[in-house]
């Protein structure tokens, strides 16, 4: 994607072979990224700028094992959320940055697409169903930005609620999404 907007810096935490096709697509290699553990080897390898490890791992206790039996000390919890976007906003917060401006955060399927035709697609298409039983592809209706209906997935509900408690935890941090369509984020411009 060609834009004069440059990263401060990446961040990784997803184990799926999509996280190694999206780096591949980044043309910024040589900033400082930020992983946890559980980061695809074969994508973490791809980058060339300083690797901040980030410990902690929810949901994987293995993460917690190893860094004990490495003898790595004890650091602050930073929350991780459900998503990637979660977690780079308690970095951002952590390195004290302010504005915090959401780009590209629609959580929603914009013509059938998960992602823009810039990236990487690693998302099925959403199922139309009437399971009673939460599944990760099953498609929901949610209310957009503009008030009007979007489709959308169970756990980007989540992820919007997320940054809206994010929000409220901290009143202090102006908190923009510059989205013009996808899934509303209460509380936030």
């Amino acid at each position: 994607c060609q834009t004069d907007i440059k990263p401060h810096f990446g961040i990784g935490v997803d184990p799926y072979m999509p996280h190694k096709e999206t780096l591949l697509g980044n043309g910024e290699f040589e900033i400082p990224f930020f992983y946890r553990l559980r980061m695809l080897p074969e994508a973490l390898r791809l980058v060339h700028g300083p690797k901040i490890y980030i410990p902690g791992a929810p949901g994987y206790p293995i993460a917690s094992w190893l860094e004990e039996s490495l003898g790595l000390p004890k650091s602050p919890l930073i929350r991780e959320g459900s998503n990637v976007v979660n977690l780079s906003l308690s970095i951002a917060k952590e390195l004290g940055l302010n504005p915090l401006i959401l780009v590209g955060v629609d959580l929603a399927y914009q013509d059938s697409d998960a992602y823009s035709s810039l990236l990487p697609n690693s998302l099925p298409s959403p199922q139309k169903n009437s399971a009673d039983i939460i599944d990760i592809n099953r498609l929901y209706e949610g209310e957009g930005v503009d008030g009007k209906p979007v489709h959308t997935l169970w756990k980007w509900i989540e992820e919007a609620k997320w940054i809206e408690e994010f929000a409220q935890r901290n009143p202090e941090i102006e908190l923009i999404n510059t989205s013009k369509k996808g899934l509303r984020i209460g509380g936030i411009q």
